[in-house]
């Protein structure tokens, strides 16, 4: 154990200290052995069930002497993980059969009493069907003065009526052990009782339905000579020594954002365990808003004014020199959305209106958004009013003053409340001719609060190359690929700068596939997708001039040091894919090339996010069904591996194995060859097993399985 222990402190805590991730946990037995009779000569069976951290031994022993396979007159299974069972082919004698089981954590062992005698014993009769034992009610402890006179007494329903077992905690003095059963109750006595019955005591309850086991918890107080002395000396100290356990563990809980969270656990263990908290892989320090307690065997974790970075799974973990128990339990934080991220959309309509429409909110607060709140504010007014309240994410506003200025907003609502106020638009009016704007500022705000220029949509026709060393200068190299090279330029005219791809076209079928992803960009007029700004025919290559992404890939950033990625970070990235995604959907055209790679961050301190790359992207024609044979393995869908037309749906596996990698930097279906890949996509091969899902929410993983559908609708 001090090798085990020594591995994991690796927080700089004491001795006793360890990790949940590498915690060994001490065997214990799920189902016990428990006395019967039978016949001479009769083939009896003894089974356990024991839970415990591999590797995980059991021994079995008679009157002291240890039972193997190569016993004669003996059986010893393992049927499946956990059960044991030792087989008597012809018993011949009553005797006492012990299971120990053992492993780096500890030991415990259980005993049982076969007889044999000449009659069958009978339980009493039945008037009617069996019915499985349980108890009527516990208390979760009893509480005891040492040396005094101890009573644990339970009551139990079932039929025919059950019989009770008690398993003890010390070997020690027999003789001061009395269990007094009748029909439905029975009374464990303890006279005295000593610092060896503290921990937990085992009842079992069973007839011919089946049984039912209750774990008690026994806490002896010492006398005033052990409170004053060194310690227990009555006896062997190590007796009384426990291996932790936690007997109740903290419950997941939803709590309010700003409102407070308490975890609760209570435990056992001789010495006195450590108690540490965790969230992930980092202790919890004590801070302003964090605090938590210990006290008899009671350990809390109160966290203040909590926020969305508060949620995620928590950990205890209590140990002590002689082993360690963990728990975990999920924290879900819920409060009103966050406020769409940009301003409206405002277009002009007949009839002296104009038509607003928005993206939806980052983050939904945890709740299914349920609405929008429309407010307007005329300029000479300070004051915000409500036009509507609706449940798309477009309204039209009909009425308005003509040679009147108006400004828009919109507030995002579920069950908690309403957002807070998103972006106003600028100020409008609708005159005569087309919609006035008072344009402040020639930008966008992202999510974080920073501002992005606006990069106007266009239709692009491919230019002669002549024209280009005339509008554009070339600066340095900023990324090289298979088929091209793209560089820093700057327009003659323009402050911003623009990266200026060069596809190299040497065939005639090249340069018609580079045509073709210029006519896919001249669609795709989202914020979400990488805008194109002109294009040029050089005799060897197509130049392909755009907006210039200066962030850098999307995991890149998320695998930084300085970057900390949480669950709410990975829906604001997933939920701007999947808008950029549904633009594209929208009009019918699939990406096919969703990856890693092909997400990149508008900078490297936003959480702003634009696809790229529509090299492969195609325009789906209802009659006529696509197959293609290209793509990155680990993201194709399993229509592409099995040549299959492909849909919309198949974007929505890469988002699934995208969603995936994100959250756990895993890939699901990697295998050790392209072949073995392909293989796994085809027989939908992945889990959650990882202990990178741990502290990942049940929705996260609902979302991502969601997303992997084998037979997409």
């Amino acid at each position: 154990m001090d090798n085990n222990i020594e591995d994991i402190n690796k927080w700089g805590q004491a001795s006793e200290f360890c990790c949940a991730e590498d915690f060994v946990k001490p065997p214990r037995f799920i189902k016990s052995l428990r006395d019967i009779a039978v016949r001479k000569g009769d083939t009896v069976e003894l089974e356990v069930t024991i839970e415990g951290s591999e590797p995980l031994r059991c021994l079995w022993i008679k009157e002291e002497v240890e039972i193997s396979s190569d016993t004669s007159g003996f059986q010893v299974v393992c049927p499946e993980k956990g059960r044991y069972i030792l087989r008597i082919l012809s018993i011949e004698d009553t005797a006492v059969y012990i299971c120990e089981a053992y492993n780096h954590a500890g030991d415990t062992d259980c005993w049982c009493q076969v007889i044999v005698t000449d009659d069958e014993l009978l339980l009493p009769p039945s008037k009617g069907p069996s019915i499985t034992p349980y108890f009527n009610g516990i208390p979760p402890s009893f509480q005891f003065k040492e040396g005094c006179k101890a009573e644990i007494s339970v009551s139990f329903q079932g039929s025919p009526t059950p019989v009770a077992e008690w398993q003890f905690n010390s070997d020690e003095g027999a003789n001061r052990y009395k269990v007094l059963s009748d029909n439905y109750h029975s009374v464990l006595q303890i006279d005295p009782v000593t610092l060896a019955e503290e921990g937990m005591i085992e009842c079992t309850v069973w007839n011919t339905g089946g049984s039912s086991t209750a774990l008690i918890e026994v806490i002896v107080v010492p006398s005033e000579r052990d409170k004053i002395g060194s310690g227990y000396t009555g006896g062997k100290r190590k007796s009384f020594e426990k291996i932790p356990a936690i007997i109740k563990g903290p419950e997941d809980i939803f709590a309010i954002r700003g409102s407070e969270v308490l975890l609760e656990a209570l435990f056992v263990g001789k010495p006195e365990p450590s108690v540490v908290w965790l969230k992930g892989n980092e202790v919890l320090e004590t801070s302003g808003r964090i605090s938590s307690s210990v006290k008899d065997g009671f350990a809390t974790l109160h966290l203040r004014d909590v926020s969305d970075d508060d949620c995620g799974k928590y950990i205890i973990v209590v140990a002590n020199s002689h082993g360690s128990d963990c728990h975990f339990a999920s924290v879900n934080i819920q409060g009103p959305p966050d406020p769409p991220r940009e301003a409206p959309n405002v277009s002009e309509i007949v009839d002296g209106g104009v038509t607003l429409s928005w993206y939806g909110s980052a983050y939904d607060g945890g709740k299914a958004i349920t609405g929008y709140i429309v407010e307007y504010a005329e300029e000479s007014e300070l004051d915000w009013k409500i036009l509507t309240r609706c449940n798309s994410t477009s309204f039209v506003v009909s009425n308005l003053k003509s040679s009147c200025w108006y400004r828009f907003r919109i507030k995002a609502s579920n069950i908690h409340g309403d957002s807070l106020p998103g972006i106003e638009t600028d100020a409008i009016c609708l005159q005569s001719g087309p919609v006035q704007r008072r344009v402040s500022a020639y930008s966008i705000v992202s999510d974080e609060g920073e501002t992005e220029p606006i990069f106007p949509y266009r239709k692009v026709e491919i230019e002669d190359g002549l024209t280009f060393a005339q509008r554009y200068s070339v600066y340095e190299e900023m990324g090289k690929g298979r088929f091209g090279v793209v560089y820093r330029a700057m327009h003659c005219n323009l402050i911003q700068p623009r990266a200026a791809k060069f596809v190299r076209c040497l065939k005639g079928a090249d340069r018609e596939k580079v045509k073709k992803e210029i006519e896919i960009m001249n669609l795709l007029r989202s914020p979400k997708l990488l805008q194109i700004e002109a294009a040029f025919d050089l005799p060897k290559e197509i130049v392909i001039v755009t907006e210039l992404i200066t962030g850098g890939e999307l995991f890149e950033r998320v695998v930084a040091d300085d970057f900390t990625l949480t669950e709410r970070d990975c829906i604001l990235f997933m939920r701007q894919i999947c808008e950029g995604v549904q633009y594209m959907h929208s009009l019918s055209i699939v990406h096919l090339d969703l990856k890693p790679e092909n997400i990149l961050c508008v900078t490297r301190a936003s959480h702003s996010i634009k696809l790229i790359d529509f090299g492969l992207a195609k325009q789906l024609n209802g009659s006529e069904p696509l197959r293609v044979m290209f793509g990155t393995p680990e993201f194709i869908p399993p229509e592409i591996v099995s040549y299959e037309p492909v849909t919309l749906a198949s974007d929505m596996w890469a988002l699934g194995v995208v969603c995936y990698v994100l959250i756990s930097g895993l890939s699901p279906f990697m295998g050790d060859s392209d072949a073995e890949t392909f293989s796994n996509i085809t027989r939908g091969d992945y889990d959650f097993d990882d202990e990178a899902f741990f502290s990942i929410s049940q929705e996260a993983k609902d979302f991502i399985a969601s997303l992997l559908a084998m037979k997409p609708e």
